[in-house]
């Protein structure tokens, strides 16, 4: 993730569209840029670059008489593996993408400028774009959703640049960040962006007219002129170099196909693209393209036809099967999924049994068979699995995917039986990470720890790789270990991650070595001071030391800061509170106080950190002053029910409640319960007595009275 990038509003639409800006029309190429730009996009076809669906595109193309350019793949991450390296996608084996690794001979453009004193930043708002395959070899920084081969992020309440769990990151904000950039190093040193965009993805993976197509289209077009714009603007035209590109089409019907990865047709492998400043000689596939980026003297690779392994993996086809000939299979399938959508479960079922039956190599219909009737909790055939795990054989793409059916019907032993099977054999080294994930996903996280350690031992410079083996290692409980691991990752970082240091401090901090764990969170923060989970793990570590005075900073320093001041107050008041820092409490209070004297919520949390420290006659007065003004709060009310239930005045409580606002003491009961600070008889009978008098209501709600004032 980029530390320093903040989610701001850069002026998306301030900007006009300078079509006419030079971009993509100059023919003389500098012989030194300052940047290196390149723009990719997913699903992109050249009958969608027109004036009516994308005028800032068509626009750029049309000055460049809308020449196409080669992909290697239908498969994104193969196309992207040619553009990056320059060579064909796994050296012109057939692989799926996401078995996909990069060889270590093989160098990425950011490797290659690298060495031309260039910084390389990645923007990439598509989630399966994993560090995994290699991909983001040479970058120092990235700003990109986690993939499937990444863990979550560490907790954090500040809205973290990598979201959690992948998805997706929006091609405005990425055009935003893409600004900020620029804007920091428009007048100093070497710079290549990677910006990659995946709106048409999504718009395909979204539910039935959800996120239409021409929404995407407008998108992703709106985000590429803000991009050009953007150059225009700071005067880096001159400087700039810039590669727009397509990875590959999409079939959206044409020979039956609806989505990408079947068919080799010009409509997929036929792709826009757009340069500026024009080369004398236009590159004519991924590999010259590369080479134009990198000032390679010539193309690099051999040229290799295109390739896609899932028409075998799926439909067990042959390499160059035509899609056109396949066309009843693809109907049913597409059939099945309409059926299910429109909740004819049992329809779509029969639909892929049939589909099964007619096509005794496809996996596809099986695997749909299996999740559909999983979702929708109507039996499968008991040969189903023998089916599918029949049909992976030895091939690691087809028993990742007959593993996730075997797990959707309930076979989950039969999946990592597989799954163990497959590790065991002679995998490549993707294949190894993908299988991995799996047996993470599985709960084997051991057994993915080893099938990690034996590519990272041999890639020791990959930090991405050797943070998911760290996390592995934490999985198993191997604190040791991953602190080890961890400490080689921010080692092999050029720019450090502030995710991976906060790791590092965990495992310190588990091992009770508590001052490299201070340490590593210190250089979290210093890569970036908005990541607020450091400053929090940092309280918990100065506390184990009797450091109370800096942990109190340190947690105060961990809570978002919204703006609005008493609530603010009330949830650092609250954090101190339940870490046992009552005295801190107390001040952070008074301060408060002091800027808002008035406030009556900041005047009852006060009467309950005195309550807390059984100062009840200062509480009493405090609260008795509230409840004595002309429209006491409501808060007030609840506040001296608490009281009154904690002392066992359960009558008093009540009176209490019932002149609060409707609903005001809800939450009394619960709050009692979870209140630490409180030291008061909040037994289960307690509590089961209050609510058998004043009825299961007063339990059901929680929090309501917190902002009623």
């Amino acid at each position: 993730m980029i530390a320093r990038f903040r989610r701001r509003n850069l002026g998306w639409a301030a900007l006009p569209l300078l079509v006419a800006l030079g971009l993509g029309i100059t023919t003389a190429c500098r012989e030194q840029s300052s940047y290196r730009i390149l723009v990719t996009v997913t699903s992109l076809r050249s009958a969608d670059v027109t004036p009516a669906e994308m005028p800032r595109l068509s626009a750029l193309w049309a000055a460049q008489a809308s020449e196409t350019i080669a992909s290697p793949s239908p498969d994104t991450r193969l196309a992207l593996a040619t553009l990056l390296t320059g060579q064909p996608p796994a050296g012109g084996a057939v692989v799926c993408g996401d078995l996909l690794r990069i060889g270590r001979s093989e160098r990425t453009i950011a490797e290659s400028l690298r060495e031309r004193g260039y910084r390389s930043v990645a923007l990439l708002g598509q989630g399966d774009l994993d560090a995994r395959a290699g991909l983001l070899r040479g970058f120092d920084e990235r700003l990109s959703p986690a993939g499937r081969g990444d863990t979550p992020c560490l907790p954090d309440e500040v809205e973290r640049a990598r979201p959690r769990g992948g998805g997706w990151i929006t091609a405005r904000l990425l055009g935003d960040q893409f600004a900020q950039y620029l804007r920091e190093h428009s007048e100093h040193g070497r710079h290549f962006l990677w910006v990659h965009l995946g709106e048409l993805e999504q718009a395909a993976a979204a539910a039935p007219g959800s996120y239409p197509r021409a929404r995407a289209l407008s998108e992703v077009d709106d985000a590429l002129g803000y991009v050009v714009d953007t150059i225009e603007q700071l005067g880096l035209a001159d400087s700039t170099r810039i590669a727009i590109t397509s990875l590959h089409g999409v079939g959206l019907g044409t020979d039956g196909e609806h989505g990408h990865g079947l068919s080799f047709g010009d409509h997929v492998l036929q792709v826009p693209a757009v340069l500026s400043p024009m080369p004398p000689e236009r590159p004519r596939d991924f590999t010259s393209l590369n080479a134009w980026l990198t000032d390679a003297p010539e193309p690099r690779g051999s040229g290799a036809g295109p390739t896609s392994c899932w028409p075998a993996r799926l439909y067990g086809w042959e390499r160059f099967t035509a899609v056109s000939e396949q066309t009843e299979l693809l109907r049913a399938m597409r059939e099945s999924r309409a059926l299910a959508n429109t909740g004819a479960p049992g329809a779509a079922i029969e639909r892929l049994r049939d589909a099964s039956q007619k096509a005794p190599n496809a996996l596809a219909p099986r695997t749909a068979l299996a999740f559909l009737g999983a979702k929708n909790g109507t039996g499968v055939s008991a040969s189903l699995a023998d089916e599918l795990e029949h049909l992976s054989g030895d091939d690691v793409g087809r028993g990742l995917d007959a593993a996730r059916a075997l797990g959707a019907i309930g076979e989950a032993s039969r999946a990592m039986a597989l799954l163990q099977r497959l590790a065991q054999g002679t995998p490549t080294d993707g294949e190894r990470l993908a299988l991995a994930s799996a047996l993470a996903d599985a709960g084997a996280a051991d057994t993915a720890a080893r099938l990690v350690e034996s590519v990272a031992e041999a890639e020791i410079d990959d930090p991405d790789l050797l943070e998911w083996w760290g996390d592995l290692l934490a999985r198993t409980g191997n604190d040791y270990r991953a602190r080890q691991v961890y400490r080689r990752a921010v080692e092999q970082s050029r720019s450090g991650e502030a995710a991976v240091y906060a790791k590092l401090g965990d495992r310190a901090h588990a091992l009770g070595d508590y001052e490299e764990a201070l340490g590593a969170y210190a250089a979290a923060l210093e890569v970036d001071p908005h990541y607020r989970y450091p400053h929090a793990r940092a309280g918990d570590a100065l506390l184990a030391i009797g450091e109370e005075g800096r942990a109190a900073a340190a947690f105060v320093a961990s809570v978002k800061d919204t703006g609005r001041f008493v609530e603010d107050t009330i949830q650092r008041v609250d954090l101190l509170g339940r870490k046992g820092l009552g005295g801190a409490a107390a001040i952070e209070l008074d301060r408060a106080i002091e800027k808002r004297p008035g406030h009556p919520r900041l005047r009852v949390r006060r009467a309950r950190l005195l309550a807390s420290h059984g100062e009840s006659a200062e509480a009493d007065a405090i609260l008795d002053a509230l409840l004595a003004t002309e429209q006491p709060p409501a808060s007030a009310f609840a506040e001296k029910a608490r009281q009154h239930a904690f002392a066992g005045e359960w009558e008093e409580a009540l009176a209490m409640l019932r002149r609060a606002e409707p609903g005001a003491g809800i939450g009394l009961v619960v709050e009692v319960r979870q209140e630490p600070m409180y030291q008061a008889p909040a037994t289960p009978t307690t509590l089961r007595a209050f609510a058998q008098r004043f009825g299961q209501a007063v339990i059901d709600g929680i929090g309501k009275v917190e902002g009623s004032s």
